[in-house]
């Protein structure tokens, strides 16, 4: 398994540059010249873990949208992959 870095500013995802917008996504990321809409979800469920549904105005706009990335995230290791896509793209 390889070596995880001690903290994200020794992995090089240190800096970016998120907005909290609200709708129709929660968050605006900017990073490495980059730039993804992100929306937060929570985990439901005890014994088969899920994330909480989308709401109608979310899912119209991820299916209607043309721009760049849009991406769900459920915790911070996945808002750390995203970033690492965002870098290596």
């Amino acid at each position: 398994m390889p070596r995880r870095p001690k903290s994200w500013r020794h992995s090089g995802l240190a800096g970016a540059y998120v907005w909290i917008i609200g709708l129709p996504v929660d968050l605006l990321c900017g990073f490495c010249g980059k730039t993804a809409l992100i929306e937060c979800k929570t985990m439901t469920g005890m014994k088969k873990r899920k994330q909480s549904r989308f709401t109608a105005l979310q899912t119209s706009f991820m299916r209607d949208w043309i721009g760049g990335t849009v991406a769900t995230v459920t915790d911070a290791e996945g808002a750390r992959r995203l970033l690492e896509v965002m870098r290596d793209k």
